[in-house]
């Protein structure tokens, strides 16, 4: 089992089962119906107790798989919505006031210790931490016990507080070295990501569900992203749990030009041009690499052609004003990019990988041969077969 594919697993389903409770609890939307949309999210309202009991049992199989960043993290992210939803306490302070008042005034009230508790309440946080700690402690305390505790104190100290502490294997960075690192893991869609940001934005100036979702999305990456930016090591795949948020705040931005029909907006378009121009970016390097460096089939750099005319074609229908066509045409452009490129690392990770195995397969049958047909044989007590000691 891949530990950082089951934190990925587990806190989007933290932060489903989260959505699911609070949609319940308000009357179906995430953001509330048109009778509760005002509403303060947790001073009257109360997680559900199966949606409250899957999000902490998804944060504790998190630990169990990553340490304590598995419940930190998204126990912070839903703190800090609950306490900065928009149309809670503080948004209705006094517009008459300056600008430095109403923001003092708006965090007094969403930080008053009465509300902390309403909202601690309302979020179920100790039920949680009893459920958190009924998942993880067999597992830390047995092997505690069986490694005398050697193993907690590698696990918690050095992997997780000193990697946060000092940078570990040479794995640091500037400030900008995770934003690179959504921009490059998350293309073609990064293309998007400036336009959804400035749209969700916008949709702050009005309370509505959209607002309160894009809320949610913006807090969820803000805090993972200023987390690890923190940290003193830096690895790319630190950052992918993050992900499906901006899948969701790019997919809905995509999704609301593509209903408003608004073919020649000017993100929109720009965007699909910078994939086109990205895409062929990537052709010419596989073309250079193939003749310089790889032994790459010609058929494989013509159909990375494929996503570069697909780009300019879904452009220049947008350019026209056919808004569907072109949709459809970036789509599936950006499927074809994305399953390249995947099945490129998987034919990489295979010929890298695959020889070794097969060699140290190899090695093993020669080595149990050597066994059996010396077992039982006076030579094997007075002769070392290189082949035994592994040396070949």
């Amino acid at each position: 089992v891949y530990k950082r594919q089951v934190l990925i697993f587990c806190t989007t389903l933290c932060f489903y089962c989260f959505v699911s409770g609070v949609s319940q609890a308000r009357g179906g939307l995430f953001g509330g119906t048109r009778e509760h949309g005002t509403l303060p999210l947790f001073e009257t309202l109360r997680l559900p107790v199966v949606p409250a009991a899957g999000m902490y049992a998804a944060m504790g199989v998190a630990v169990l798989a990553k340490g304590p960043v598995g419940c930190l993290l998204p126990r912070t992210i839903i703190r800090l919505y609950a306490l900065f939803e928009p149309g809670s306490a503080g948004l209705s302070a006094n517009t008459s006031s300056s600008g430095w008042q109403r923001l003092w005034r708006g965090l007094t009230a969403r930080l008053a210790p009465k509300r902390l508790l309403q909202i601690g309440g309302g979020l179920r946080l100790m039920s949680g931490a009893v459920i958190v700690l009924i998942v993880v402690t067999p597992w830390y305390t047995a092997v505690s016990i069986a490694t005398d505790g050697e193993w907690l104190a590698g696990f918690i100290g050095t992997h997780n507080v000193n990697r946060f502490l000092n940078p570990m294997e040479g794995h640091d960075g500037p400030v900008v070295y995770y934003i690179v690192a959504i921009l490059a893991g998350f293309f073609p869609g990064s293309v998007f990501i400036g336009p959804a940001l400035i749209n969700a934005a916008k949709n702050q100036r009005r309370i509505s569900s959209e607002s309160r979702s894009q809320v949610f999305l913006m807090i969820w990456i803000g805090t993972w992203l200023t987390f690890f930016t923190l940290a003193a090591t830096k690895l790319p795949n630190y950052i992918v749990p993050c992900f499906p948020a901006v899948a969701l705040l790019v997919g809905g931005w995509v999704s609301k030009v593509a209903r408003a029909g608004t073919a020649n907006q000017f993100w929109l378009r720009n965007g699909v041009i910078s994939f086109a121009a990205v895409s062929l970016l990537v052709s010419v390097a596989l073309a250079i690499g193939s003749t310089l460096y790889w032994q790459t089939d010609l058929i494989i750099v013509l159909a990375s052609l494929v996503p570069v005319v697909i780009g300019f074609a879904g452009w220049y229908m947008l350019r026209c004003g056919k808004m569907r066509p072109a949709m459809a045409l970036c789509t599936a452009g950006f499927v074809t990019l994305q399953n390249g490129l995947a099945f490129g690392a998987i034919v990489g990770l295979i010929g890298t990988v695959a020889p070794s195995f097969w060699l140290d397969y190899q090695k093993s049958k020669r080595q149990k041969t050597i066994r059996r047909a010396l077992s039982g044989s006076p030579l094997v007590t007075k002769i070392r077969s290189p082949y035994m000691t592994g040396e070949l």
